[in-house]
């Protein structure tokens, strides 16, 4: 049986002008998260890292699994005995405020061990109110409490790479921007001004969705799975074989282009405006008034 430690924070206050855009191989340039290691979660010497770690943003990468928890005071990071020293979190001072940054240095750990079998590292932090997060390398980032705390009047962004995933809920007023590559994923509501969704290779969003303006990019072999309603607009750029299933979102204008073999269905009640090419899919229903040029061997379908 695998021995596997709890670590709690302890100090984590930093000066560093690296920031969530910057290069990756800086991570490390900002102060280190202090731990001290306790058999079980509850003898830790850990201190509330509520207000001593202000971060607002959010970098995970070396496929650590990160949930965030209404009950958490501390961190606390799982990991496999022979892990622990290569994790490697920073606190790092951006223009905007702080950020939290978690990764492991699994080469350098490759290199002492032969028998690597991508255990993984888990870890829980306290709940806070966060802009901004970038998931690479199969990591993943998962909220599920009852606190609206991703987004805000500022609004929210996401970056997700190499087959990462991202689970919660983003309200407030502000713009939402998702992007994601890599068969990444992102699952939760979404409750904004204006959204912009955009995926390659074969990722997926699968989302309820209120907003005022929707920005939906899909390509490769990408799936979008929508619920909700736009106010003004719907915008589709849609190609490769990728799939926009919208059945249960309406809105009142739709416009766009929609090229490959892909499929769209979507619920329009004023005006559908859509350039469909390649051997393409468009169904759309609600009445809305039909715009659309369909080219090559394209379908368009009206119910």
């Amino acid at each position: 049986m695998r021995k596997v430690l709890i670590m709690t924070a302890v100090l984590a206050m930093a000066v560093c002008t690296s920031c969530m855009n910057s290069d990756r191989a800086s991570s490390s340039t900002g102060e280190s998260v202090v731990f001290e290691w306790s058999d079980t979660q509850g003898n830790g010497q850990g201190v509330n890292v509520s207000d001593k770690l202000p971060y607002q943003s959010i970098e995970v990468s070396s496929a650590i699994d990160v949930v965030m928890s209404d009950t958490a005071s501390r961190i606390w990071v799982s990991a496999k005995e022979d892990v622990q020293p290569y994790i490697d979190f920073t606190m790092k001072n951006c223009d905007d405020g702080y950020q939290l940054a978690l990764a492991v240095k699994w080469n350098e750990y490759q290199k002492q061990h032969q028998n690597y079998t991508g255990d993984p590292v888990s870890v829980v932090i306290p709940a806070k109110k966060v802009y901004e997060i970038q998931l690479t390398g199969a990591s993943s980032f998962t909220y599920d409490g009852s606190l609206s705390l991703l987004g805000g009047p500022d609004g929210f962004e996401a970056d997700l790479e190499g087959a990462s995933q991202l689970k919660a809920p983003i309200f407030g007023g502000g713009d939402v921007n998702l992007e994601l590559s890599g068969s990444s994923s992102y699952r939760g509501e979404i409750t904004a001004g204006d959204v912009r969704l955009e995926l390659s290779g074969a990722s997926m969003i699968e989302s309820r969705v209120g907003c005022r303006v929707i920005d939906v990019l899909a390509s490769g072999s990408s799936m979008v799975n929508l619920r909700g309603k736009a106010t003004e607009e719907a915008s589709l750029d849609v190609s490769g074989a990728s799939t926009v299933s919208a059945m249960g979102f309406k809105s009142p204008n739709v416009v766009g282009d929609v090229t490959g073999c892909s499929i769209v269905e979507i619920d329009c009640w004023e005006n559908i405006e859509l350039d469909i090419s390649g051997v393409s899919t468009v169904t759309y229903t609600g009445g809305g008034s039909n715009d659309c040029n369909v080219d090559g061997t394209s379908t368009l379908i009206v119910k």
